[in-house]
């Protein structure tokens, strides 16, 4: 006997092959990637590469300066045991420096795809990443916060199917389960490859410390400008197409034109 009627079963094969909130949650910050790092200039995986590259510039510097007076005080560290202490610094910086620009490569970010170790696409990870990475805009703190919350649902479900793994063993210990399963281990297992959000919680990984996190290109700054002109003009009921191209500086649809009458000129012409 079935454990479930037949039209159960076909209500959730239905639901399989609808789009999942995973899939939703993937197209909306690869657009979210696309408005604030087009594909006409630098991506942001270009942008995180070059700041990772200056702070292990400066860790090196750091490290080359580093007096060799500080700890000749320690038993055993003479010239040649400060300079081979020295090298192994470098090289273990030099190796996490790889490993961190390992993470924005988009052909790398493939293969863990299809290891199956990621679900979401590059670009949308890049979103992410970039979200956590500026906590205190503004105009991203709607966004990140969502990204939090789901990431607070992911770890609740983890958390939920822990304990019934705990419950288990408690109950059964290591035999099989009541449906024919392997018990305890299938359920810890299971507890670790279903994830939904997952990759969320991965993209700390790829952050860089507040202080080595360099500023937002410029080209950044004036798309938020026009994302903060369209959220103030929705919440008014009006759009000033003037006050948004300004807002856009090099943006603005009318680049011949340097003043707000002549932009209306303009578009008084094309709609002549």
């Amino acid at each position: 006997m079935p454990y479930m009627c037949i039209q159960a079963q076909n209500e959730i094969l239905e639901a399989y092959a609808e789009t999942s909130l995973l899939e939703f949650v993937t197209k909306w910050l690869e657009g979210l990637h696309d408005f604030y790092w087009p594909d006409t200039g630098k991506g942001f995986a270009e942008y995180m590469l070059d700041a990772i590259d200056r702070a292990a510039e400066h860790d090196r510097d750091a490290l080359r300066r580093f007096p060799p007076e500080a700890a000749s005080h320690l038993p055993g560290m003479g010239r040649i045991a400060r300079e081979k202490a020295l090298e192994q610094a470098l090289e273990q910086l030099e190796q996490k420096r790889l490993a961190h620009r390992k993470l924005f490569n988009p052909v790398e970010h493939h293969s863990l795809l299809v290891k199956k170790l990621r679900k979401m696409s590059f670009k949308a990870t890049m979103a992410v990443v970039f979200l956590q990475a500026f906590p205190t805009e503004q105009l991203l703190q709607t966004p990140l916060a969502f990204v939090n919350a789901l990431i607070g649902i992911d770890e609740e479900l983890y958390r939920w199917r822990q304990r019934h793994q705990t419950l288990v063993m408690r109950m059964i210990g290591s035999k099989s389960g009541t449906g024919g399963s392997n018990g305890h281990a299938y359920l810890k297992q299971v507890a670790e490859q279903s994830r939904i959000f997952g990759d969320l919680c991965q993209a700390s990984h790829y952050l860089l410390p507040s202080h080595s996190t360099p500023q937002l290109p410029d080209s950044v700054r004036r798309r938020m400008n026009i994302a903060r002109m369209r959220e103030a003009n929705r919440g008014s009921g009006s759009f000033d197409l003037d006050s948004l191209c300004d807002s856009a500086g090099q943006l603005s649809p009318y680049p011949g034109a340097s003043t707000p009458l002549e932009r209306r000129q303009d578009r008084a012409k094309s709609l002549s």
